[in-house]
């Protein structure tokens, strides 16, 4: 039983909820960007939330199946087929032998997540499924997935048709505010770079990955004359680079970084910021 891979799309992974208690030999937490996201997709085809899904980043994928079994997308919004006939991403999708999921379009968000009923067939590394390219760790293969790609599951089968609620709907208009509290080094900065972090809007770089977004905004400038070493970073640190731009560390960023952290984003909040496109804005709304 198993998924042949026709189309991988740009960047397709398979993640979980996470590698967690390795950043002491310097192994992220990596994980799903949207935890929100991965954990719908898996209730939605009747699997444990923290079961392996796909992660697909800006563009889908097309898969063929070998045998009967339900899929569920959450996440980012794509027209999607079956067979070349549209279907509906808001209920789980069944299939049987032969046929083609397609994904199209990207409609909405950035980032989209796909289970199926009965999970994938991996190995667990570190007691995690997630993939972290960088290291060739994880995942199928320690890789994104590529063309003619066999990707086995484990109990292939229908599950109940299930559909999504109004409010578990992606809902975005290119605009996001989350959480966020000072960080280790916020008194190395101005008062005025303080009320910049905390007001301005930063857009989002085309040069921004799972390991870090890179923002651009206003510059934010170091007061405080200090040869900072390095030290542990954790994913949702704004760092604030020599140029006074930023770089906001996610899900596979290093263990540790040597640039002032002018700010720490919750890390609910951080899951939102999964389906931020280049060129969308990200405000950081101060909580102590």
């Amino acid at each position: 039983m198993s998924l042949k891979v026709i189309n991988p799309g740009m960047l397709t992974t398979f993640q979980d909820l996470g590698r967690v208690g390795q950043a002491h030999i310097g192994i992220p937490v990596s994980g799903v960007m949207d935890v929100a996201a991965a954990r719908l997709a898996n209730q939605m085809v009747a699997n444990e939330t923290d079961e392996a899904v796909l992660e697909l980043t800006f563009t889908g994928i097309t898969l063929q199946s070998s045998a009967a079994c339900t899929l569920a997308l959450c996440g980012a919004e794509f027209e999607c087929f079956l067979n070349d006939e549209a279907v509906d991403q808001e209920q789980s999708i069944q299939l049987v032998a032969g046929d083609i999921f397609r994904m199209g379009r990207l409609k909405l968000g950035a980032r989209a997540y796909l289970a199926v009923a009965g999970g994938y067939q991996l190995d667990k590394i570190m007691d995690s499924y997630s993939t972290l390219i960088s290291a060739q760790l994880g995942g199928f293969r320690g890789r994104a997935l590529q063309k003619g790609d066999r990707i086995e599951l484990r109990n292939a089968h229908h599950s109940g048709q299930k559909r999504k609620y109004d409010w578990q709907k992606l809902n975005t208009n290119g605009v996001f505010i989350v959480h966020a509290q000072a960080g280790p080094e916020y008194d190395w900065f101005s008062q005025s770079s303080q009320k910049l972090a905390f007001s301005q809007a930063f857009k989002l770089s085309p040069q921004s990955d799972r390991m870090g977004y890179r923002l651009q905004s206003a510059p934010i400038t170091v007061v405080e004359a200090s040869n900072m070493i390095s030290t542990g970073l954790m994913p949702g640190s704004l760092q604030i680079t020599p140029d006074g731009q930023s770089i906001l560390s996610m899900r596979d960023a290093q263990t540790t970084g040597g640039y002032p952290r002018i700010l720490i984003v919750d890390q609910l909040d951080l899951s939102v910021l999964a389906q931020a496109k280049p060129g969308d804005e990200i405000y950081f709304f101060r909580v102590d």
